[in-house]
């Protein structure tokens, strides 16, 4: 790829900026006027895992490869996740769900507009999402589950998983609290 594409990094206020020389907080970067062609972006950083991603790139098309398509990272460390992938279980499978409910939804109102490739993605965006768990700081489960229950409330309509955010306010409320009660054992397990 030539010089003159890129990479210019997002900054602080997420915007492009072309004397940032590496990624802000954010993560954010933007690849102008690049060859047609296929491309595999991945990244690396000491601590993290990430899921590469497969692009095209045609003429006079913007290819967006944010979220749920774009590079995603997830912590790794010597105890929770330690790099490994995240085995499907009963807490995970919500996710795939909830992928498969959007591209139902979408394709319903726009056929194709949420193909194969797309669901595969999202899939594999929320693949890892659950390594990061120390199981000694949710050994009952209560964490993944209130992720779980979220999840599963969002996938149950499509009013819900393309927005509807009031419907499932006492599994967000739930979810946070026990994000309280993870992330407060943590931090006294993971203390400097």
């Amino acid at each position: 790829m030539p010089a003159e594409s890129g990479p210019i990094y997002f900054n602080e206020s997420v915007l492009p900026d072309v004397a940032q020389t590496s990624t802000s907080k954010d993560g954010g970067v933007v690849l102008i006027n690049v060859p047609p062609g296929e491309y595999d972006l991945s990244a690396t950083k000491p601590g993290l895992v990430f899921e590469p991603v497969h692009v095209k790139c045609r003429a006079g098309v913007v290819v967006n490869a944010g979220p749920p398509l774009g590079i995603l990272a997830h912590v790794l460390g010597a105890d929770p996740g330690g790099g490994a992938l995240y085995q499907d279980d009963e807490y995970s499978a919500s996710t795939g769900a909830l992928c498969e409910q959007t591209a139902a939804c979408v394709n319903a109102k726009n056929a194709d507009h949420y193909p194969a490739a797309t669901v595969e993605s999202c899939k594999a965006m929320f693949r890892n999402a659950l390594s990061f768990v120390d199981a000694s700081c949710d050994a009952d489960g209560a964490f993944r589950g209130a992720w779980k229950a979220l999840f599963d409330c969002r996938a149950t309509s499509c009013d819900l998983a393309l927005g509807g955010d009031d419907a499932c306010a006492v599994e967000d409320a739930a979810f946070v609290d026990a994000m309280a009660v993870y992330g407060a054992c943590y931090a006294q397990k993971h203390q400097p």
